[in-house]
């Protein structure tokens, strides 16, 4: 019962904390995604827990529906998170864009038959 209760805390703790980095910062559609993921975890956790009391006050089942409820939302939430994030990151070079790109930006030679080494022709 002991580590139950220390979970509930470290979960209610968790959540109140996004919830606080939330409604400090600008609003964005991925920070609110995963602010409802972290709130909806929390009240997961908190259903789980308390789910035949829930159980007694209402109808036989109702708790367990209401947990898979709170989860489904939390795990749509947080692949909105997670699709967001992944469109917004830059996409990977290829390591030939960065060859080519590294190596046409460097300063030409001064000498007119630059890089011609031993290959070069006599004139």
């Amino acid at each position: 019962m002991t580590l139950q209760l220390i979970g509930l805390g470290a979960a209610r703790l968790a959540c109140g904390y996004r919830l606080w980095v939330s409604f400090r910062e600008p609003p964005t559609l991925w920070r609110t995604a995963f602010t409802v993921g972290i709130v909806c975890a929390a009240l997961g956790v908190t259903l789980q827990s308390f789910s035949p009391q829930v159980d007694a006050l209402t109808a036989p089942s109702v708790g367990s529906l209401l947990n898979h409820l709170v989860i489904i939302v939390g795990l749509a939430s947080v692949q909105v998170y997670s699709t967001i994030r992944a469109r917004c990151a830059s996409p990977a070079r290829i390591d030939d864009d960065r060859v080519h790109r590294v190596s046409s930006s460097r300063s030409p030679s001064r000498k007119p038959n630059a890089g011609a080494g031993r290959f070069a022709t006599p004139l």
